[in-house]
């Protein structure tokens, strides 16, 4: 019998009426400058972004299965999965100073695996990494199924099969120390001409309220900005009717969560929604109320309940990890 991992998320976050605390609020003025960036190169109807930040071995998350390593290569998920990992081993050991996924319309996988989206990952590769991209580039370029060209960049295209689903991956090398890697042409060909200054805005604008509840200082992060226009097909979406991967809920607004490996408790997330109501909180998650890693639920505002839970080396965090992938929209059947 097939289960969702997604389905847990029946099991929802929900809200009751509390002030909310002035000393919590975390703007997003507080972004790394390449952030800002790259939220400027994102389509402006992006509605998740995942940012790791600090350096991380790019072969890392690969020879270990440790909390942190994994954490930190989730913006990285495609380039480490292009044909079964062939970048691992021209990339080994180089530092990626930071990484930064935006993904829209999430779509339900045909069978089990990764739901399909439209999205891409930003790398910066670390000073004295210049190289970097430009090999794992070309790499790429030499491998490809197909070569393209998209606002005069040359392009290398990626047909993968993962479980029943085709995907197409295409990946770019446009400035020095930067390596993209998108699902969608036209979403490619959007973040380029972005990058070439021709577009305004920026994804996930700094007047969502989301921003003041996630600390974008944390090495890793993201933040989730519910888009009725997609819903329907969107089986992690709660602004639509019952699927597997979701809880309904018409007012929801938002979700953010972050990864901080020096905290006590380095797992914490928040589920916004301007819904008034108080159903069940995690009465039981997938188990974990029987695990090391039992989460704590918190209202912390008005309309806002906080998850905090540990990472440690036993089993619970994998399991709470793909729960909290999902309400960013990327739910994964197994």
């Amino acid at each position: 019998m097939i289960r969702s991992v997604a389905a847990a998320l029946l099991v929802v976050f929900t809200a009751v009426p509390l002030r909310a605390d002035p000393n919590d609020a975390r703007r997003d003025s507080k972004l790394d400058p390449f952030v800002q960036e790259a939220l400027k190169w994102l389509p402006v109807d992006v509605e998740t972004v995942v940012v790791s930040q600090g350096s991380l071995e790019f072969d890392a998350a690969f020879k270990h299965s440790e909390p942190k390593a994994v954490f930190q290569s989730l913006p990285m998920g495609l380039v480490t999965e292009i044909r079964k990992g062939m970048l691992r081993d021209p990339l080994q050991g180089q530092k990626v100073a930071c990484a930064v996924e935006g993904s829209r319309r999430f779509r339900s996988p045909s069978g089990l695996g990764l739901g399909p989206y439209d999205g891409c990952e930003i790398l910066r590769f670390a000073e004295g990494a210049d190289d970097a991209a430009k090999i794992a580039f070309q790499f790429c370029r030499d491998r490809a199924d197909a070569k393209d060209e998209i606002g005069g960049r040359q392009v290398a295209v990626f047909r993968e099969k993962w479980e029943a689903d085709d995907w197409t991956l295409l990946v770019a090398q446009p400035r020095p120390q930067i390596l993209l890697c998108a699902t969608d042409r036209r979403f490619l060909e959007e973040v380029l001409a972005r990058m070439d200054g021709k577009g305004a805005g920026r994804a996930l604008p700094e007047d969502l309220s989301e921003w003041e509840h996630v600390n974008v200082k944390a090495p890793v992060w993201g933040v989730r900005h519910y888009r009725k226009e997609t819903a329907a097909d969107d089986p992690t979406s709660p602004l639509r009717s019952a699927a597997a991967a979701n809880h309904p809920d018409s007012e929801a607004i938002g979700f953010v969560f972050w990864y901080d490996p020096k905290s006590a408790n380095p797992i914490t997330a928040r589920y916004l929604t301007k819904a008034d109501t108080s159903t069940r909180v995690f009465a039981d998650f997938l188990g974990l109320s029987k695990a090391d890693q039992k989460p704590e639920i918190t209202v912390v505002a008005r309309g806002v309940v906080e998850l905090t839970a540990k990472a440690g080396a036993k089993d619970g965090w994998a399991t709470l990890l793909l729960v909290l992938l999902a309400y960013l929209g990327h739910a994964v059947n197994i």
